[in-house]
């Protein structure tokens, strides 16, 4: 599973499922990430997971510069609870990969928003995935949308008025703007041991005050 519990490699989904009513709870715990996760394969097809996160770095009690008695008490900058959906359309084949699309935090303040169509493929001791994001996932690499050529709609993305969150984001902003590419392998030479390489789509603005992102790729 990904770092939002949901089918995945390390922050990027991958186009697979999970055993059907299998149920997973994630803690991370890091300087400047704190997030609760519950995640629950509901279908065999549906995945989903709520999660409540703690961005910002990890400082003395009370130190925290900024406004806000959250800040003061926690020193993060911001508490945020976040839903987000994994569905699988079709298991990989000997000839296809197995595809998924997906939104990432669709209700509340919008932090992750995003949405994305991933597919994946097994070659022996490999799994490669493929994809393109939307929103926050479409930060950098980023082409035309070519869901535009289904409808011009597509082709820019509108203004989500989230308030101060616990609203749906507008579906007519799903799969919208610019998309981006993301990609990754994972490595298994034994049912043991892994090695995990992805190429990440998401620039990480909301979190350029305190992390200096010196790459792209997650190891």
């Amino acid at each position: 599973v990904s770092n939002f519990a949901s089918p995945g490699l390390i922050d990027l989904p991958s186009g697979y499922r999970l055993p059907d009513g299998e149920i997973i709870v994630q803690q991370r715990f890091q300087k400047t990430l704190f997030r609760s996760t519950l995640s629950s394969q509901i279908t065999p097809r549906l995945n989903l997971s709520f999660s409540y996160s703690s961005q910002g770095p990890k400082r003395p009690f009370g130190t925290f510069s900024g406004t806000g008695l959250h800040r003061y008490l926690t020193g993060r900058i911001n508490h945020d609870r976040s839903f987000h959906a994994h569905f699988n359309l079709w298991r990989e084949g000997k000839y296809y990969p197995s595809v998924a699309f997906g939104l990432r935090d669709f209700v509340g303040t919008g932090w992750y928003s995003s949405e994305y169509i991933v597919g994946s493929k097994t070659f022996g001791d490999f799994q490669i995935s493929v994809g393109l994001g939307f929103g926050r996932l479409a930060g950098k690499n980023t082409i035309g949308n070519p869901l535009k050529f289904i409808n011009s709609k597509f082709k820019t993305r509108g203004v989500n008025k989230i308030g101060v969150g616990g609203t749906i984001s507008s579906y007519k902003t799903w799969f919208t703007g610019y998309a981006g590419l993301f990609g990754g392998a994972t490595y298994k030479p034994n049912e043991k041991l892994s090695f995990t390489a992805e190429y990440t789509s998401d620039p990480m603005k909301y979190e350029s005050d305190y992390i200096d992102l010196k790459s792209s790729w997650n190891l």
